[in-house]
């Protein structure tokens, strides 16, 4: 499957499950549904069907070998998840879910995706000791970005009949956090392939769920993806690594 992407050549082997970026072949980190079934709505489902079925593939440090200093430079990584259009029973495939690690400012790393191709939904949770305090859907189709703020629990939905394809920004050294998650059950809300949203029963308490759009598709250059305003721009992705700088854009 040819990857449509201006700033980099890519090219995805449905058979080997392999990535070629510009020349370079990439391995994926492959998520299974034995690694999800304690997080998925469709109980039967994630019985009967089989446990090795790959549910996405996330290729890491991303980049051309013309540009790897630049990232190393600026301690920021570029990944590339690719997620089959599946239907995990009643329920659209999805990712995990994850925190961020605390960094030493105290504040949580943040994380910037971008669709490349296909519709993305992601859900966002802020959450403290006694559950989530806030829940919002955030939809966002080819070119959109959506920024994960710090603290915030957060996973991504393919809620479409097409293959989707994101990249995601953020600082080098992250560690993910899926315990919570998996001691939850999954997200506050589930998404069901007939479109509607259905509570996770495992939480004691789960706000109303709030919806916010993507930040926009840039479109000052010929080449707006994500990988070039970061090559042409460093110093303006600050904010991954030093989040504390940065507190009135988390504020909003």
């Amino acid at each position: 499957m040819k990857v449509a992407y201006p700033s980099l050549d890519v090219e995805f082997d449905e058979e080997t499950k392999l990535l070629s970026v510009n020349g370079d072949t990439r391995t994926p980190e492959i998520r299974r549904l034995s690694q999800m079934r304690d997080a998925l709505y469709d109980k039967r489902f994630s019985v009967d069907a089989d446990p090795g079925l790959d549910l996405y593939y996330v290729y890491r440090d991303v980049t051309k070998r013309s540009d790897r200093l630049t990232f190393e430079a600026n301690q920021l990584r570029f990944d590339v998840t690719i997620m089959p259009e599946l239907q995990l029973g009643t329920e659209f495939n999805k990712t995990l879910g994850h925190f961020h690690q605390t960094g030493p400012s105290g504040f949580s790393y943040p994380e910037l995706y971008e669709v490349i191709t296909g519709k993305a939904h992601y859900l966002l949770q802020a959450m403290n000791n006694n559950g989530p305090t806030r829940v919002i859907l955030v939809e966002a189709r080819e070119g959109e970005r959506v920024l994960i703020p710090p603290g915030w629990w957060h996973c991504m939905i393919n809620p479409s009949d097409v293959p989707l394809v994101t990249s995601n920004l953020l600082s080098r050294g992250v560690v993910s956090d899926y315990r919570r998650t998996e001691r939850r059950m999954g997200a506050a809300y589930f998404e069901l392939s007939d479109g509607s949203l259905v509570v996770n029963e495992s939480y004691e308490r789960v706000p109303e769920l709030g919806r916010a759009p993507p930040e926009p598709a840039e479109r000052a250059s010929e080449d707006p993806s994500l990988y070039s305003s970061f090559v042409r721009g460093p110093q303006a992705f600050r904010f991954l690594n030093h989040p504390e700088e940065f507190r009135s854009m988390w504020s909003k």
